[in-house]
């Protein structure tokens, strides 16, 4: 009896086990049972963005396929925005070029910035909605970066300068408190997705969204960006 109060997001992986391309038959139809498993396991009629996973250039020459399984979920009632998730060096202005999405969704944090500048104002042009994920890098915005191995010492090390300009900001806020609030601070991410493993821990992301960050503050996490992609995706650290 709540349904109409939620949104449920889901996404599609199109790729084959072996990470190449299926043919365009394959791809229709590995979409659309997808789409049906995600009603099943979701127990309902209706999915209100369904995205697909990990778009980057191998999926350009699909996009006809990816259009017309969209635009059918969308006639059917099953599907109301569509979408796909981006990674920021695998052709984000691609995926906003073959105009199919609604929403992108991207990682955005106080250490990975890189589609601000540009990608941000051309989705916000293109009214394209921008959901952020990944404010906490996995959690090396806070102390769990004492956890990093060896080969990660410079994003342990970024990690301690940031923790450190939080403590003596003296805002009441906790590291991921602050870099949660830093997110949603950016006016063209319209939604943040976070991980939580209680309702503790969801009111207190809550809570860190309850009032601004001072300037000062703001400006000294904008200066903590990084550029090296081996330090901002997670899938290339070499564990999970």
């Amino acid at each position: 009896d709540r349904r109409e109060k939620v949104l449920l997001a889901t996404k599609v992986a199109v790729l084959q086990a072996d990470g190449t391309v299926p043919d365009a038959s394959a791809f229709r139809r590995r979409m659309r049972e997808s789409l049906e498993t995600s009603l099943g396991a979701l127990q309902t009629d209706y999915i209100d963005l369904w995205q697909i996973h990990d778009f980057d250039q191998t999926l350009l020459e699909l996009i006809p396929e990816v259009k017309a399984v969209f635009d059918e979920a969308q006639r059917s009632g099953k599907v109301r925005w569509v979408g796909s998730s981006i990674y920021p060096d695998k052709a984000p202005f691609a995926a906003l070029e073959a105009d199919f999405c609604d929403v992108v969704q991207v990682p955005y944090s106080v250490f990975d910035q890189r589609l601000a500048p540009r990608f941000f104002p051309e989705a916000e042009a293109r009214k394209v909605g921008i959901v952020g994920r990944s404010a906490l890098l996995k959690g090396a915005l806070t102390a769990s970066a004492e956890h990093l191995p060896a080969h990660l010492n410079a994003l342990r090390d970024r990690s301690r300068a940031y923790r450190k300009i939080v403590a003596d900001a003296e805002i009441g806020l906790t590291p991921a408190q602050a870099a949660i609030a830093f997110a949603v601070a950016q006016e063209q991410i319209h939604t943040l997705l976070v991980g939580v493993r209680s309702e503790a821990e969801l009111q207190e992301d809550v809570r860190a969204i309850s009032r601004p960050l001072p300037a000062d503050l703001m400006a000294a996490m904008h200066s903590l960006q990084l550029e090296d992609p081996a330090l901002l995706n997670p899938y290339t650290w070499g564990f999970q």
